[in-house]
């Protein structure tokens, strides 16, 4: 999603990802992820909390 959605470098996305693992996870422990892949396209999932998220902390990073 970071690459598609926000178009980030593949290697940006996984400095992103090393970064902020322990905030991720944070997150998707509050969503009650339990299938990281593809979690957020299930149904009913709201993708716009999410690109939130990701929103905020690629702002700290520039």
């Amino acid at each position: 999603m970071l690459g598609r959605t926000f178009n980030v470098h593949r290697d940006a996305v996984k400095q992103f990802l090393h970064t902020y693992d322990r905030d991720i996870q944070q997150y998707h422990d509050s969503q009650g992820v339990t299938n990281l892949r593809g979690h957020n396209r299930q149904a009913g999932r709201n993708v716009h909390q999410l690109k939130a998220f990701v929103q905020k902390h690629l702002q700290n990073l520039s």
